[in-house]
């Protein structure tokens, strides 16, 4: 074929490209850089399209290769964590832990790869090129959200939390910041490969480089505006972090040396509520020693405060009919100061091996030392805790992941959002600043003040433009305090979620369709 490219070509760009996706996962942690993560994809991207004397690649196989060679690196550096729970904590032999990590980054690279193929299949290198390369990227990228109870983990928007298009976040969403980080690098790209052309096309170049530019100026112009104001009163919160070793969490001995410690933390000082993070209590409130319950009460009575203690707690009728194997949910409690339950929360979107068994995994399971089980689902729609005036909505770690569910919390009333969360399974890693950019992506999206409290980190208290207002260091026992004051009013992503940005990468790759259906009609005839 004239100017193909020969197999070893194209092995050899697979391995560039192996190796700027693990720069490219890097971008996003410990400090996300939105300029290192469009640089990264445009030159991802540029062993596709090709530039200078290096040729384009001829087919959609190999672009499908180098975007998946791509994808690996990017998710083997950004997941890698996962080892750690596995082999670290779970006692998950060293070589299978790592198979685990391998297999995990190729299936979900694949995801993007599938996206690089189909913009050499449908638009090849041309301008067109651009727009169908974000369009079809967006729409693989919220599949991967979706399938198998979805794993959205390292999505483009998320390296821009402190990016100039962070603005865009209110309006559209992660995927319409991944749209436009995605569009912007396919611009850059280009610009690149016909900088190389002889003789240079001026006018060109002109529209490469005001692209990026534009798209800049509507993110910048939008997230200027001021959608949501401040309601209710300001409240005092203290969110406490216990740094409990994972691999001691659930030891009886050290689960009451835990209740005991969080327990001085909470008589500590007075505040109006007094957030503990995921699974604090490692038994049912039942369960729990009445002394233990007895000292609980005595310190909330001296601080004054409303307690929310992560803890499982057992299923009820309703959960046990719909799922007769799960005994326990993985919930939230909030207790007056008599000890009375006055809110629960129950988790509702589960972790796959954490928290559920997907069906025909119980003997990989099986293999790891960790106090796993089928836990029972939360509802959709769960009530919300009142707090001087303020609605509080809560969620359980990962949970955050799933903007449109905490989008639903908006729509029911909160104004304010807390994650309550234990990245301890994950040790020392950067998996604590990825899920830290994360809530700053849901705050900024829903116009919400949003609070974490953690075993580990990050325990941060996070306005409703992105920004973390307070922090405490990771892998450190403390408290942290923040006032804090609900906001009211939706943003243009509370009021319409992921459909308009869904709809436009749809359109956009469908026109790409038709325009490559249109110019293979006249090389048939």
């Amino acid at each position: 074929m004239p100017g193909s490219a020969p197999a070893k070509a194209i092995l050899w760009r697979a391995a560039a490209a192996l190796l700027i996706g693990i720069a490219h996962g890097l971008s996003f942690s410990p400090v996300a850089s939105g300029l290192a993560q469009l640089i990264l994809f445009a030159a991802a991207w540029l062993l596709v399209t090709g530039i200078g004397r290096v040729p384009a690649v001829v087919g959609w196989r190999p672009a499908l290769v180098i975007g998946w060679a791509f994808g690996v690196g990017h998710f083997v550096a950004g997941i890698g964590w996962i080892y750690i729970s596995m082999h670290d904590i779970g006692g998950l032999p060293a070589p299978l832990a790592a198979l685990a990590v391998l297999l995990l980054s190729a299936y979900l690279a694949a995801f993007g790869a599938c996206a690089f193929a189909l913009t050499k299949r449908l638009a090849g290198t041309s301008l067109a090129a651009i727009g169908v390369l974000a369009a079809s990227w967006t729409l693989v990228e919220w599949l991967r959200a979706v399938l198998f109870t979805g794993f959205p983990w390292l999505a483009i928007g998320y390296a821009h939390v402190d990016s100039w298009l962070i603005g865009l976040a209110p309006w559209l969403g992660v995927w319409g910041v991944t749209f436009v980080a995605v569009a912007s690098a396919g611009a850059l790209a280009n610009l690149f490969a016909i900088a190389f052309e002889r003789p240079p096309r001026p006018r060109a170049i002109a529209l490469r480089v005001a692209l990026p530019m534009l798209l800049a100026a509507i993110a910048l112009g939008g997230g200027r505006i001021e959608l949501t104001r401040p309601t209710g009163q300001a409240m005092r919160v203290r969110l406490l972090q216990g740094n409990v070793p994972q691999a001691m969490k659930f030891e009886p001995r050290r689960a009451v040396q835990a209740m005991n410690d969080y327990i001085d933390a909470i008589a500590a000082e007075p505040a109006d509520l007094i957030v503990l993070p995921e699974t604090a209590f490692t038994v049912p409130w039942v369960s729990v020693p009445p002394v233990i319950r007895q000292r609980l009460h005595d310190a909330q009575r001296q601080a004054g405060a409303l307690v929310s203690v992560g803890i499982p707690m057992p299923v009820d009728e309703r959960q046990r009919e719909r799922q007769p194997r799960a005994h326990l949910t993985n919930s939230v409690i909030t207790l007056d100061e008599t000890g009375r339950i006055v809110h629960r929360y129950d988790k509702r979107h589960l972790v796959p091996f954490g928290e559920f068994v997907p069906p025909g995994f119980r003997w990989f399971v099986n293999l790891m030392n960790i106090p796993l089980g089928d836990f029972g689902r939360g509802q959709a729609h769960q009530a919300l805790l009142t707090v001087a005036g303020n609605a509080l909505a809560f969620d359980i770690c990962y949970e955050d992941l799933f903007a449109d569910e905490m989008r639903e919390q908006v729509l029911d009333g909160a104004n304010i959002l807390v994650n309550v969360s234990n990245i301890g399974w994950f040790g020392r890693s950067h998996a604590v600043t990825q899920h830290l950019n994360i809530s700053r992506m849901r705050a900024r999206e829903l116009g919400r003040p949003l609070l974490r409290a953690t075993n580990t980190g990050a325990t941060a208290a996070i306005d409703a433009d992105g920004r973390v207002t307070a922090i405490l260091p990771y892998h450190e026992p403390g408290s942290l305090t923040a006032t804090v004051r609900g906001r009211a009013g939706l943003t243009g992503y509370a009021r319409w979620g992921d459909t308009p940005m869904l709809l436009l990468a749809l359109v956009i790759t469908l026109a790409g369709l038709a325009g490559a259906r249109a110019r293979r009609r006249p090389r048939a005839a």
